[in-house]
């Protein structure tokens, strides 16, 4: 209501949500509902990425990479829009998440 006098599109409509992921559930869970979520995230994404700079195999490292790739690129969308609303986008995060933490128990190179 407050930017009414330059909004272009949607005049009649209230916007009561923020357009990036973070600051949603930061609104909506607060700071130590944020950290909650999103510290885990993050350090998964550490531990990918340590894990890629480490490793000798092949398989693993690819693994590593694509799940780096892919976490980054889904965080970087959740910046601008509610990418993890989107019931496809969220399970891809899932996945790839749930790949990265248990990258080294897939290789099967490890024994």
């Amino acid at each position: 209501m407050a930017f009414t006098s330059v909004q272009t599109a949607f005049l009649t409509l209230l916007v009561d949500h923020a357009h990036c992921d973070y600051l949603e559930v930061l609104s909506e869970l607060g700071l130590p509902g944020g950290i909650l979520v999103f510290a885990p995230i993050f350090w998964i994404l550490a531990r990918s990425v340590h894990r890629y700079r480490k490793t000798e195999d092949r398989f693993e490292a690819t693994v590593c990479l694509g799940c780096i790739g892919s976490i980054s690129a889904l965080l970087v969308h959740g910046l601008a829009d509610f990418n993890l609303y989107i019931p496809a986008n969220a399970l891809v995060f899932t996945v790839a998440l749930a790949l990265a933490s248990k990258g080294r128990e897939l290789s099967t190179h490890n024994t």
